[in-house]
């Protein structure tokens, strides 16, 4: 969550091919209706702040302070309420995709140790 609370919009790539955040050195392409939400987001996003500016800067998710980027916990209450459970569906994300590229490579991306990383594809593929 504390680095989905750190996006800015300038990470939102929007163009004739469809909606990319730039999440590393590469795009990824993000899938409707995701992508226009997304876009929804960049653009209808409001600060609140409660003293200083109230102005939203970079920040995809902006926070309570003037300049500041929502911090992970209170992004987490949020999704909670919403019926998001971020923990359970990084978990899930995470096996999935150990299910589908070999250990070695999962364990370059995430960089966890190959030992984590056998145990994940194993989990997921028995």
């Amino acid at each position: 969550m504390s680095r989905i609370a750190q996006l800015t919009t300038d990470k939102i790539l929007a163009g004739a091919g469809g909606v990319q955040l730039q999440l590393g050195s590469r795009p990824v392409e993000i899938p409707e209706p995701l992508g226009s939400l997304l876009l929804e987001l960049a653009h209808s996003r409001q600060a609140f702040a409660v003293l200083g500016q109230n102005e939203q800067g970079p920040w995809l998710f902006p926070g309570g302070r003037a300049g500041q980027a929502m911090t992970a916990s209170h992004l987490t209450v949020r999704l909670n309420r919403l019926g998001i459970r971020a923990r359970a569906s990084r978990n899930t994300a995470l096996l999935d995709l150990a299910a589908q590229i070999p250990a070695s490579v999962l364990s370059d991306v995430l960089g966890i140790s190959i030992t984590c990383a056998v145990a994940w594809y194993s989990s997921r593929t028995s």
